[in-house]
């Protein structure tokens, strides 16, 4: 079924491994082994914007809200630190280059808040990269004005530092591997982020240039407290501890404004020395502003493309040879291997006013203070039902199936419930136990699973008979005008759509109830997916069969994008054209040839004897330690199912082969009749069985529970043809067997205990029936 081909919203969010762990049960340190967490591409949305990107922080962890809070205090805070900058601007000569360092403080504050906003909102994406190119073009900036001492050539360098951010920015927006452009920005940001503190310490410390000192410390902290935190930060995205999770974040929301004040602070002295500087040479050397030095020769930074060129190759240590080489990714079932721990729940219902008895009985036993108390119990409560007060249940989580085995060993729920006469007193009726584990996290899945299922009128057998007709029918697919199938290969279909376009469908396979199909890619804007119809009987009354639709969509296309208008549209249109196309509720029977309804009773004897051999065989080569009765279960209730069939339909009506298939104090209900001895059921079979000529059942559908070792519950649908011996007229019929069946290791068969018939649908001449067009 197709789901709908709408165009890419913004209503995308990134998917997020969710979780339920507390500030509190967050680990210091990461769980073993310490590797770095791939990254997974996504849509980030925000403020109408939505854009390709990886996660660069979990929203929805422990600490999520306190990242938020995080990133916005830091936006607030550079916000204002570039303002105050500006203000001594505004509040100074207003000359462009005579505060150009001023200048570049205040904007370098302000780009690096506006980086904090997208990295909050659109995580690790093209936009907040393009924000940390503008962000190292005022570092270029920094470096520009301490590298060249005149104004004229610092003109030229900016206009050749703004070339270079713009292509840098062409690359991250036209490049389309999202991977790729993450590493080309992060390279050339950490080259000058690691360059800049190398080039002012060895000017502070080595040559005891004083003009250093703070932008030495500044652009240290910044380095080694916020560029490094935030790089790390991405190896541990999926880890949740307060070391990777709280720690590296706080870094970088308190080391962030510390740079940006000492910056403030040396700018403004920075450019009231390069006046004095300037006017002086100007007076010296009679030469225009542009002109005149605005550094003393000592001050000038010298060849700092050396220190550039070093610091790139260093930068490669952090962004490529720690996450490769030292750390290594994770594992991939680091994440999706089987959470271990187990919940239980365990409902108790008392009598009418023995609550307080009840609980008190709990009391005694300490049982809530020894459960919780017990070796890897994670919660032990005991609640009451709101709207049934007679009702307790017992909530418990337990760190793996193995510590709360160890518990029930122990013997207190045993004594409690079990053993305790007064407690036996107070309870009513058994009690319901159920044990649950986590499933894996969606993210960890390659697909996302799309679907809905539905109830019609129409029986299993016609919705089938549509569903399957794979060459010639189309019909249940919406907007669907006609199918070609491929000359080639039957398996393919062509499907010529209301709109004129052509879908192309592969068959994978067809089972009873089961119908898998891919949808073959068409363009890049239209990518394939794999879809299964399913059906079965429907538990709604007035509805003869429950159809299930389920998409498996590939993570990262077209389809991923688009869920939320799926189920949309199949909530206002598919469902609805559905149940309308199947709301026949006629028979669909398939009418059977009077040579196949004569002999029907030698196929089932054939298979009878086919399915016995096979379970013979089976408990045969089975281990010894195993009990013969668990071994092909399945293959002695068919045995049983086709050996019954082929005496009921038998002309010989001989009923003492029934001996060896019905148990002690059976119940057959079936032609309005309960039938409880062998002389009942030998009259039935020459009486009411015996007004057809001949039949034949077919099982349509074939289901079984076991209840014990010993005892097993069979369902099955059956399609029933017969020939009257009055008139000679064919009739059909279908209905739904339940029966109840006890497995002996020593009998033949597997024997009737109890045999209901319901009819599904009623005895009726062929002609009469609804037959398909």
């Amino acid at each position: 079924h197709s789901p709908p081909k709408s165009k890419r919203n913004g209503n995308s969010k990134p998917e997020r491994r969710h979780t339920s762990m507390s500030m509190t049960e967050a680990p210091t340190f990461p769980p073993p082994p310490l590797c770095v967490v791939p990254l997974k591409e996504t849509v980030c949305s925000g403020f109408g914007y939505s854009t390709d990107c990886y996660e660069a922080y979990k929203a929805d962890s422990p600490f999520g809200k306190g990242i938020i809070l995080g990133h916005a205090i830091v936006f607030v805070c550079l916000i204002v630190i570039g303002f105050a900058n500006l203000f001594f601007y505004y509040n100074g000569a207003r000359e462009i280059w005579g505060q150009s360092m001023v200048l570049t403080s205040s904007f370098y504050a302000i780009l690096t808040s506006s980086f904090a906003l997208c990295r909050s909102v659109w995580m690790l994406s093209r936009l907040l990269f393009i924000g940390a190119a503008m962000h190292n073009f005022f570092e270029w900036c920094i470096v520009i004005q301490l590298s060249f001492n005149t104004v004229r050539k610092q003109r030229k360098y900016v206009v050749l530092g703004t070339a270079f951010i713009l292509v840098i920015i062409s690359l991250v927006s036209l490049v389309p591997d999202l991977k790729a452009v993450t590493l080309l920005e992060q390279s050339c940001g950490v080259m000058l982020d690691l360059g800049l503190p190398l080039m002012f310490l060895r000017k502070w410390i080595y040559e005891n240039r004083q003009l250093y000192r703070l932008p030495a410390l500044a652009h240290s902290i910044h380095f080694v407290f916020t560029i490094l935190p935030l790089i790390f930060a991405n190896f541990f995205v999926g880890e949740i501890s307060w070391v990777t999770t709280f720690g590296l974040e706080f870094l970088i929301y308190v080391s962030t404004p510390i740079t940006h004040i000492l910056y403030l602070i040396w700018s403004v002295e920075f450019d009231n020395k390069k006046r004095i500087q300037q006017d002086g040479d100007m007076a010296k050397r009679r030469v225009s502003r542009d002109e005149a030095n605005t550094l003393e020769n000592a001050d000038v930074l010298q060849r700092p493309e050396r220190y550039l060129f070093i610091s790139f190759f260093l930068g490669l240590i952090p962004l490529v040879v720690i996450p490769n080489y030292i750390l290594s990714p994770c594992p991939s079932d680091k994440f999706c291997k089987q959470n271990p721990t187990v919940f239980r729940t365990t409902s108790v219902n008392v009598y009418d006013g023995f609550g307080r008895a009840f609980q008190d009985r709990i009391a005694h036993y300490k049982l809530i203070e020894n459960g919780t108390s017990a070796r890897g119990n994670k919660k032990y409560e005991l609640t009451k039902s709101i709207s049934n007060p007679t009702q307790y249940n017992i909530f418990e989580e337990w760190a793996s199936e193995k510590d709360y085995e160890a518990w029930v060993e122990g013997g207190l729920p045993s004594q409690v419930f079990r053993k305790d006469g007064p407690m036996g007193d107070i309870i009513n009726g058994s009690m319901q136990a159920a044990g649950y584990r986590k499933p894996a996290p969606s993210s960890c899945h390659d697909e996302v699973h799309v679907g809905f299922f539905v109830d019609v009128k129409s029986s299993c057998r016609q919705v089938w008979s549509v569903i399957t007709n794979f060459e010639n029918d189309c019909s249940w697919i919406q907007d669907c005008l006609y199918v070609s199938t491929d000359p080639q290969n039957p398996k393919i279909r062509n499907l010529t759509m209301v709109d004129g376009e052509v879908l192309v469908q592969k068959l994978l396979y067809v089972k009873h109830d089961e119908f898998g199909y891919q949808l073959l890619p068409g363009s890049p804007a239209l990518p394939g997916y794999k879809g299964v119809v399913t059906r079965t009987r429907s538990k709604v009354p007035g509805m003869g069969c429950g159809v299930g639709f389920k998409y498996q969509l590939h993570k990262g296309n077209f389809w991923e994008e688009q869920v939320e208008s799926m189920y949309t549209t199949q909530q206002r249109s598919t469902i609805p054209y559905i149940r309308h196309l199947f709301a026949n509720p006629g028979s669909w029977v398939d009418p059977k040839f009077e040579v196949e309804i004569v002999n029907g009773y030698i196929r089932h004897e054939a298979l009878s004897g086919a399915h016995s051999s096979l379970a013979n065989a089976a408990r045969l080569n089975a281990p010894s330690n195993i009990s013969k009765v668990q071994i092909a279960v399945e293959d002695r209730l068919k045995a049983l199912a086709h050996e019954w069939f082929r005496i009921v339909e038998d002309p010989k009506r001989d009923a003492e082969p029934a001996r060896e298939i019905l148990a002690q104090n059976f119940s057959l209900l079936m032609s309005g009749t309960n039938i409880k001895t062998f002389e009942g059921f030998e009259a039935w079979l020459r009486g009411p069985a015996d007004l057809v000529r001949a039949s034949t059942h077919i099982i349509d559908s074939f289901n079984f529970e076991s209840t014990s070792n010993k005892t097993h519950r069979v369902t099955m649908v059956l399609s029933w043809n017969g020939i009257l011996r009055s008139n000679g007229e064919q009739w059909i019929s279908q209905t739904e067997h339940i029966w109840n069946v006890v497995d002996h290791e020593d009998d033949n068969f597997a024997r009737i205990k109890k045999l209901e018939v319901q009819i599904l649908v009623p005895f009726s001449p062929l002609d009469s029936c609804l037959l398909p067009a």
